[in-house]
């Protein structure tokens, strides 16, 4: 089951962050369980690098506020981007931005999802037009560990360096919620723990 963390809105696009319920509950509950919002903030140079390094599927869905040209949009991804990658890895980053986007650009009503697979590895990008149709993906990379781009991608919104405040707060408003599903009271099992979290 992927549900929604929360729901941001910044000049160029609104922001939504789903996640695979059980894997991420399963990956934090044992450090984060029963903390509201402003508990895993305060906890925040502990809790983000759980979270964004937890291996469960995390989908950053993009719904574009305006028309965009690719150098644009792309412009705005590069440096987030290439600087939260290594060297080993900046072949990886290259190919994810040479890719994420129409060669026409985006308009209002566009969406692109960023999928970063539960294997810790593994980046997909998918594009739907506004008027209508199948997604398409773009460009998928494995790039794992540390300066991969799976990671990378994700810190551009939730590392301490992070441009974007707004959305490393509001994009995880619901994640309380998740960590105690209100349709069960039990806490995941040990192996769950053990499968979920990042060795």
């Amino acid at each position: 089951r992927t549900v929604k963390l929360g729901f941001v809105e910044i000049h160029v696009y609104s922001l939504k962050v789903f996640v695979d319920a059980s894997a991420c509950r399963a990956a934090l509950f044992p450090y984060f369980g029963g903390m509201d919002l402003d508990g895993l903030l305060r906890a925040s140079s502990t809790f983000y690098p759980f979270f964004t390094t937890g291996k469960f599927k995390k989908v950053f869905e993009l719904t574009f506020c305006r028309s965009l040209t690719k150098e644009k949009l792309v412009g705005g991804f590069e440096e987030p981007l290439k600087t939260r990658c290594d060297d080993a890895h900046q072949v990886d980053a290259s190919l994810v931005l040479s890719k994420l986007v129409p060669e026409s650009g985006v308009v209002q009503g566009d969406i692109l999802r960023l999928v970063c697979h539960g294997d810790g590895e593994t980046l997909t990008g998918l594009y739907t037009p506004a008027k209508g149709g199948y997604a398409q993906v773009l460009v998928q990379v494995s790039s794992g560990g540390k300066g991969g781009a799976w990671l990378a991608l994700q810190n551009i919104y939730f590392d301490n360096d992070s441009q974007l405040p707004t959305i490393r707060v509001s994009a995880i408003q619901d994640l309380p919620n998740v960590l105690m599903d209100d349709t069960s009271d039990k806490a995941p099992s040990q192996a769950e723990i053990e499968s979920a979290v990042q060795e």
